[in-house]
């Protein structure tokens, strides 16, 4: 069974907080930033997003092309999930940050 989105974002933070070197910080960093210039829908944003999806069905849920595409709590979740990444290890790692636990909603 695949692991929840909120599982994937905190095991990235974690493994962000116990990296010495602040390599997966710097990775997640600039990937967040390519995908926030980019833009919703480039490949810049799904290779991003592929780091917290397990199943196509995730990752079409990160990428807003599913049903609950709509829904406020996705799409802030969505956007809290590139901002946070932004941070790398400068000012916190924690991916998770305001993202709503829905996101894992009918997901499986």
């Amino acid at each position: 069974m695949a692991k929840k989105i909120m599982t994937k974002l905190r095991e990235k933070a974690a493994a962000i907080a116990l990296d010495e070197t602040g390599a997966i910080g710097e990775e997640v960093k600039w990937a967040s930033i390519e995908a926030l210039l980019e833009g919703p829908g480039s490949v810049a944003m799904e290779d991003y997003m592929k780091m917290f999806a397990e199943t196509p069905a995730q990752l079409n849920r990160l990428m807003l092309r599913d049903s609950h595409a709509d829904l406020s709590e996705v799409r802030s979740s969505v956007a809290y999930i590139v901002g946070n990444g932004v941070c790398g290890t400068q000012t916190g790692t924690q991916t998770y940050r305001f993202v709503d636990p829905r996101i894992d909603d009918e997901l499986g």
